[in-house]
């Protein structure tokens, strides 16, 4: 299993990140589990956190 932490400083940021991770892993992995938080750093800034857990083809 894979573990990745994603993180941008908006939803649409993530997003974008999370599917560029998918694109890079490749079909070897599948996604199992997501978590997403939102940690507010200050009155007008929020960082979108998410962790994804793949599972790998040999495992």
């Amino acid at each position: 299993m894979k573990t990745k932490i994603v993180y941008g400083d908006s939803v649409e940021q993530m997003l974008e990140r999370v599917e560029q991770l998918d694109e890079s892993l490749g079909v070897d992995y599948e996604l199992i589990d997501a978590e997403t938080d939102f940690v507010k750093i200050s009155d007008d800034e929020v960082l979108c956190i998410e962790a994804l857990v793949y599972k790998g083809d040999d495992e």
